[in-house]
């Protein structure tokens, strides 16, 4: 289990973080209280899980829409099981929706904590 208790880490600290979930079959990640941080960790994570680039979401403006794209780590990204667990809506959120939704892990949603 990886616990990630913040979007805090540097591009760095994200890369060696993905490093050690490659040794094993199947990972579960952590997020429960986790309350957002750093996009550039957020896209640097998710990067971390796919071989090849894709579209996070759109960023909608007044008068355009702008994809956000992240690129996919190809011969080092972790491509073994993977669970997420969340309560919060917060960059935890973002992030398990993008897995959700390219099919790849699944997601365990628990009641919010009283904070």
């Amino acid at each position: 289990m990886v616990r990630l208790p913040e979007f805090d880490l540097s591009p760095i600290d994200v890369d060696h973080v993905v490093d050690k979930m490659r040794a094993h079959k199947g990972v579960v990640l952590d997020l429960r209280g986790n309350p957002g941080g750093f996009r550039v960790t957020l896209d640097r994570l998710v990067g971390g899980f796919f071989e090849k680039d894709l579209k996070a979401f759109d960023r909608l403006q007044r008068t355009e829409t702008d994809p956000d794209m992240v690129s996919g780590r190809h011969h080092s990204a972790y491509t073994g099981r993977l669970t997420v667990l969340i309560d919060s809506a917060s960059a935890s959120e973002l992030f398990a929706k993008i897995i959700q939704l390219e099919k790849r892990g699944f997601i365990l949603a628990t009641a919010a904590r009283a904070r």
